[in-house]
């Protein structure tokens, strides 16, 4: 009886401790912020690569001539809180069309279309 009462008294103070003992929930992940979106249409017949600069430059892809890509900004060209350039540069040529200084939140789409005469280029923004 003595050992019946003895294990009784064990297990209900493990069910008690197991019970009283609550799991640390996982954190939830703090989510990143969308994304910064470049979409290019390069009506220009060279291919045209893409660059974006804030202090330094850095490429960013190449859209072929007379078609359209997407891409997504690194998280270096919108590290300066004062903006960036793009720049289209067509392969083969020593032109190259500049944009003025773009400020972009995230979520934010930059639209770049290359002209076929890269001074009449343009961008605007779609947030």
């Amino acid at each position: 009886m003595r050992t019946a009462r003895r294990w009784i008294i064990i297990l209900g103070v493990i069910a008690s401790l197991v019970a009283g003992c609550e799991r640390t929930r996982a954190l939830p992940v703090s989510t990143r912020p969308e994304p910064v979106r470049l979409s290019v249409r390069n009506d220009h017949f060279s291919d045209v690569t893409i660059y974006a600069f804030n202090g330094s430059r850095q490429r960013i892809g190449i859209v072929t001539g007379l078609s359209s890509s997407s891409f997504v900004l690194p998280d270096e060209a919108m590290r300066s809180g004062v903006g960036f350039r793009l720049e289209a540069d067509p392969i083969g040529s020593i032109d190259a069309y500049v944009t003025s200084i773009i400020v972009a939140s995230p979520g934010d789409e930059i639209v770049l279309q290359v002209a076929p005469v890269l001074g009449m280029s343009h961008w605007y923004m779609r947030q």
